[in-house]
């Protein structure tokens, strides 16, 4: 979460409506640490390190809340429509090859927007100046030159950084594969070698925030790289959050039982969660072919 939250800070690329399930989801585990404490099973230095993580991460989300919260309502839907541009251009990035015709109506969206200035700076309907013209024009700029990067060398990496390119298009690939296939029968545990893989490419960047080469160089291919890792950290979140912990307990009693009842109940919670999912789904097939207590 704290990963997920400092590149989210990094980038500058959100709007509140993707932070507000952050918000939620660490309301649910200050929920959950409360209850551990009233209990009083979890030794007292586990649950101040625990408490001090879960302060981290909301002084984090605190900042990027106050950074919208100088940005107008006015300007509010520019910026959604800002980040949205930025998003499809990063993944267009991200992909080994596109053509410029891809990038052409995302470019004339950019100049749309732009063409809304006066002088500069947008203006409400009464003919005011908004709040957050800063905001707004920093990511209309940033959006532009990452439109003409693209277009002058496509998605090129430099020679240097491209095993940590390599790396992160395999890791990615296969996140997006465990989501579409195994998010519901995964165990927490399973996502660990990815969430280490991930670290390990995050803590070779360099003070700047930027990968460099072995001669401490910043290589072309900044954004590209940037914008896999951050998305690797949101595919890995996700899994982690549709991932049902389940207590295997004590390994010296009955073992092969436990080994043996896990990918059952892997395999129901999948039909389960699937049921479900036809069952909000409507159409023909709903109705009384599915019990309430599903």
């Amino acid at each position: 979460m704290k990963r997920l939250l400092d590149h989210v800070a990094d980038s500058a690329v959100y709007t509140l409506a993707d932070i507000d399930p952050l918000r939620s989801r660490l309301a649910d585990m200050r929920a959950i640490l409360q209850k551990d404490e009233l209990a009083g099973e979890t030794p007292q230095s586990i649950m101040q390190l625990i408490t001090d993580k879960l302060d981290m991460c909301d002084s984090s989300l605190q900042v990027l809340t106050e950074r919208l919260s100088r940005l107008s309502p006015e300007l509010g839907d520019i910026q959604q429509k800002l980040v949205s541009i930025k998003r499809q251009m990063a993944a267009l990035a991200s992909r080994k090859t596109f053509t410029p015709t891809e990038l052409t109506p995302l470019v004339d969206e950019l100049r749309a927007i732009d063409a809304q200035r006066v002088n500069g700076r947008f203006l409400s309907s009464t003919g005011d100046v908004p709040e957050g013209q800063e905001i707004v024009a920093g990511l209309l700029e940033e959006c532009f030159t990452f439109a003409h990067d693209l277009k002058a060398r496509g998605a090129n990496v430099s020679p240097s950084l491209r095993p940590i390119y390599d790396r992160l298009a395999d890791l990615k690939s296969q996140l997006e594969r465990l989501t579409l296939t195994h998010r519901w029968t995964l165990r927490e545990t399973d996502l660990y070698h990815y969430q280490s893989q991930l670290r390990e490419i995050d803590n070779k960047r360099g003070p700047s925030g930027k990968f460099e080469d072995n001669e401490g160089k910043v290589g072309e291919g900044q954004t590209v790289l940037l914008y896999m890792l951050r998305r690797c950290y949101a595919l890995l979140y996700g899994l982690l959050n549709s991932s049902v912990p389940v207590s295997e307990g004590n390994p010296c009693r009955k073992p092969f039982l436990i080994q043996a009842l896990m990918p059952v109940h892997n395999q129901l919670s999948t039909v389960r969660r699937c049921l479900v999912e036809v069952k909000k789904a409507g159409g023909p097939y709903s109705g009384s072919f599915l019990p309430e207590s599903i």
